[in-house]
């Protein structure tokens, strides 16, 4: 299993590989290649996610694809609980065979003032 346990999916975006670090702060990393994402992350960087997340809820907006994706994966990763929405049914579909028990996402557009109440009533 790669860093996310999603290599699959990044595979789909053949120009950039996505990953987050937590630590201190959350950073952005794009890493421009076609290796899979196990071979840019050395032991140390695995080590750093020794569960910082865990008990605690994160919600990601666009978080079906691209870097919404990779943010949902780490959090998971560090032992968050994700609440995503997605655009499509087959993008959220994908997301959570991908991710599992720790991720709720629900079939709904950010810009939709309804969306924001109902990403936080799943976060309670």
């Amino acid at each position: 299993m790669d860093y996310f346990g999603i290599e699959r999916t990044l595979a789909e975006y053949p120009s950039y590989w996505y990953r987050l670090r937590v630590s201190d702060s959350v950073r952005v990393l794009a890493i421009e290649g076609n290796l899979p994402v196990s071979q840019y992350v050395s032991d140390q960087d695995r080590s750093d996610l020794t569960l910082p997340l865990k008990d605690r809820v994160i919600i990601v907006v666009g978080g079906t694809t691209g870097l919404g994706l990779s943010a949902a994966a780490a959090c998971v990763q560090a032992g968050g609980r994700v609440i995503a929405c997605g655009l499509d049914q087959e993008s959220v579909v994908r997301t959570q065979e991908l991710l599992g028990d720790q991720v709720r996402i629900i079939v709904s557009d950010a810009t939709d003032p309804q969306t924001a109440p109902r990403l936080v009533s799943l976060a309670q």
